[in-house]
């Protein structure tokens, strides 16, 4: 007899460092789907390292992105340690959760996931923003102006202003008219664009 509504088991709830066994089910684009016991969704794991279809991997938790858990083989969750891995994984849901956490005045959540996925050109804008303006960290111009850098070489219109305000006014590095100007005539070519 089938399952009704009103009987159905309720989906675990995980919690980020939980350790969960799953089964590799695919390989999938950068990592392999795998099956998790008790779970209809289907579980994420990037990974270069090559497993077997029917694998079964010892995992830990990391996040969901509404449709995947979203895992990994190393048992250290800590955001600030993994920002390649988190890379991998949905990096568009997890740079809109830090932005929403920016504009909601959540500047710690904001700083925490920006910096999970530091290689990410939005992310690195985003800590510009937070070292500028000193939101959920100690202000540090010289670190806004690495981080924004980092952005604009990777095309970030936003961090590119930012970087020729930063050189013509000598804020957190050393004044130079020229590499503002280089900055201006980039952001308005793309701009034209």
């Amino acid at each position: 007899m089938p399952k009704t509504a009103n009987n159905l088991k309720p989906l675990p709830r995980y919690q980020p460092g939980q350790a969960i066994t799953g089964t590799i089910k695919a390989p999938d684009i950068g990592g392999y789907r795998l099956s998790v016991p008790e779970d209809p969704r289907h579980g994420f794991l990037p990974s270069d390292h090559v497993f077997q279809r029917g694998e079964k991997v010892n995992l830990t938790f990391i996040s969901t992105d509404g449709e995947r858990l979203l895992l990994t083989t190393s048992p250290d969750v800590e955001l600030s340690t993994r920002p390649r891995m988190l890379r991998s994984l949905a990096p568009v849901k997890l740079l809109c959760d830090a932005y929403d956490a920016y504009e909601q005045g959540q500047y710690t959540k904001a700083y925490k996931l920006a910096l999970s996925m530091s290689t990410d050109p939005g992310a690195q804008c985003l800590l510009g923003k937070l070292f500028e303006d000193g939101s959920g960290v100690e202000r540090d111009l010289r670190e806004a102006f690495d981080w924004y850098k980092l952005s604009a070489e990777q095309g970030v219109i936003e961090a590119q202003e930012k970087l020729a305000t930063f050189y013509e006014h000598g804020t957190g590095t050393t004044r130079n008219v020229r590499e503002s100007a280089k900055w201006r005539v980039l952001v308005n070519e793309a701009r034209h664009y």
